[in-house]
């Protein structure tokens, strides 16, 4: 395969390869346009996409939160609500006690505050 048998045809066939036709290079250009403004369409697509993904991990972590934080609520709630029944019964109790004439009124102790008797009162200021 010398170079004498490619020799015409080959010199047609580089110099349409190395010196593009005006009409060609116009559409090149055009094509380097569409494909940057393609590119940027793209990518501008991209980030709504990764912007909506974070957007869902964020609405699903605060449902996992709300889940576990309404979990305690309800345990708490329903403590309290026991407790609440169990101080009604005794209050009941003592009531139904009290009107059958059972229980008698003990006196309390430290109602108010401690107790201060009249002689280590201090004396009030007097006027001038």
């Amino acid at each position: 395969m010398g170079v004498g048998r490619w020799g015409p045809l080959g010199a047609v066939l580089l110099a349409g390869c190395f010196a593009p036709s005006r009409e060609g290079a116009a559409r090149l250009a055009a094509e380097e346009r569409e494909a940057g403004e393609f590119d940027a369409a793209i990518d501008k697509v991209e980030g709504r996409l990764l912007e909506n993904q974070a957007r869902v991990h964020l609405w699903s972590d605060l449902a996992d939160r709300h889940q576990s934080v309404s979990a305690l609520a309800c345990t708490n709630a329903g403590f309290h609500k026991q407790q609440m029944v169990a101080i009604a019964d005794r209050q009941a109790a003592w009531a139904r006690a009290m009107k059958a004439g059972k229980v008698a009124l003990a006196p309390q102790k430290n109602v108010g505050g401690p107790k201060v008797s009249p002689v280590s009162a201090r004396p009030a200021p007097k006027r001038r």
